[in-house]
Order: structure tokens, then sequence, then C-alpha cells
């Protein structure tokens, strides 16, 4: 793992006297940047055992990071299908949640869809108290606040070193009034950061999977 703030030295150096804070935060803006663009840093989510009746989940990311998309998902091993519209419950609601015994036994079923509806994830057919359903998944993570630390496998690290770099560079550059300001150095960076953006996209691309559901979107990738 590799804390992705050691790039604070090396952006110091191309913005002389910029406060620490400053050049944390550009780094933090442009790591999520490019992560909204590839999909790279993908992490199985602790699993979430599922309440008969109730059919909204609650994914839990790693602290300081946010949840950006579902990659993929699966209750008790079997792969769920992933859905952008609302799920209708057989009695023609939207995500209600049945408590009454007879109401879980009519209405809910075996989960085999995952929905994203207005920032929310639910499965449909609501689960059924046949046997507990254990779903697994993994998802994107985007980083969330301002951490003193963000630690990321080396792999994404090395894959998007060079395009945080070049980005955040480019953002203090671009500040105006400030003793470190330079519009022209600021439009150099921007056009290496889209190279190597555009070169990091390429080679997640090998590895990548479609179809990842987004909370914040609700739409396909």
């Amino acid at each position: 793992m590799i804390d992705l703030l050691s790039l604070n030295r090396r952006v110091a150096v191309e913005a002389p006297g910029a406060p620490l804070t400053s050049i944390g935060l550009s780094i933090i803006r442009a790591y999520n940047y490019v992560a909204k663009r590839v999909c790279l840093h993908v992490q199985e989510l602790p699993s979430v055992t599922l309440t008969p009746g109730d059919p909204k989940i609650a994914f839990t990311p790693p602290s300081g990071f946010s949840l950006g998309a579902i990659v993929s998902a699966d209750i008790n091993g079997n792969c769920l299908g992933g859905v952008t519209g609302r799920p209708q419950c057989p009695d023609g609601t939207f995500g209600k949640t049945y408590t009454a015994p007879q109401d879980i036994a009519s209405y809910c079923g075996v989960p085999t869809h995952l929905h994203v509806v207005d920032g929310l994830y639910l499965v449909s057919p609501c689960p059924d108290s046949a046997t507990p359903y254990v779903l697994t998944a993994r998802g994107q993570l985007f980083v969330s606040g301002s951490p003193s630390q963000v630690m990321l496998p080396d792999a994404v690290f090395s894959e998007v070193e060079d395009a945080v770099f070049h980005r955040a560079v480019s953002e203090l550059l671009a500040i105006q009034d400030e003793n470190w300001s330079d519009t022209r150095r600021s439009a150099y960076h921007a056009r290496l950061a889209s190279f190597e953006l555009s070169n990091t996209r390429a080679n997640a691309n090998r590895e990548y999977l479609p179809g990842a559901l987004r909370a914040s979107g609700g739409s396909w990738v």
C-alpha cells in the first residue's frame, strides 16, 4: 500500500510556496477526477446480510473513501443482474419494506437483481425468509473528504501517479495572484495530465468490467 499524499513533495517542487493543505486537496481532487474516468480502485466491500422483506442495501466503504459504483455483486454465490430501473413490488409499490410474515411470504422471494435508484441500492425481489441471504460486492472507490492519509494498492498508485501529479500541479499553478501562479506552465501540465489519463484509461480497459452501477448517476458506465 502506498499513500497517495506521498505525492506532496513532488507537487510542491512544481508549485514552490503553495501551502501543504492546498497541495493535498489538489492531489485528492486530481485523483477523484482520474478515478471517475477510469475504473481502477475496485475493492471487495464488507458483506451484507439481507433483512427479510427489506430491499434496501447499505454498503460500507473503507474509512476515508466513498462508493462510486458497484462493479459486481452476488448473493449466496449467485451473480446478481444489474438494473437501473425502479424495482416494482408485486403489489405495485416501489422500495417497500414488508414486515408482516404473511406479506413476506406472499410478496418476497429470492433476490436476483441489484438496482440503483435516486442514490439508493435495492434488490428485487425483496428477500424472503426462506434462507439467510448474504450479499457480497466489489465497488469502485473515491477519496472522501480531506484525510491526512490515503492508502492505495501499489498497482493503483502506479497507474494513476503521473496523471494525478500533472493534474494537481496544473490546478495549483492556475490559481490567480499567488506567488506560485504560472498559467503557461499550468497549461503545459494540463496537456501532460490529459496524455497520462489516456494512457491510464487504455491500461485499465484491458481489465475493465462494464455494467457498473453508480449510486450517484443511476446509469450504466
